[in-house]
């Protein structure tokens, strides 16, 4: 019996020596400029919403561009990026990195806005 415990002491004490295993995760959220949503852009009523109005609505846009009609460009951008990591330290690691990208333009002529429409990407 004494053999049996001591075969068993030595089979295990090398165990102890290996490093401990940490399992985690975590996530970072950055989000940058005016996001602008589906139902928000709705209330906008092309050809007669005064550009006033508009800034009221969605802030100061990032971006301002006369056209050569006569018009001008307006911009406001909006992205969103996650990073999400999960780890097992010494075995795995994962980072899975989210990116949206959402851009807003409005086409202003003599202070209304002539047309509306996003992009994403």
């Amino acid at each position: 019996m004494p053999t049996t415990r001591l075969i068993h002491t030595l089979l295990l004490a090398p165990l102890t020596l290996l490093p401990g295993c940490i399992v985690g995760a975590g996530s970072k959220e950055t989000l940058q400029g005016q996001f602008v949503s589906a139902s928000t852009l709705a209330e906008v009523q092309q050809g007669h919403t005064k550009d006033t109005w508009l800034i009221g609505l969605l802030g100061q846009p990032d971006s301002k561009t006369p056209q050569h009609d006569g018009s001008e460009l307006w911009r406001w951008e909006y992205r969103r990026e996650k990073v999400s990591i999960g780890y097992l330290i010494f075995v795995f690691e994962a980072v899975n990195k989210e990116l949206t990208r959402v851009t807003t333009y409005a086409k202003i002529r003599d202070g209304v806005v002539e047309s509306v429409w996003q992009e994403q990407g």
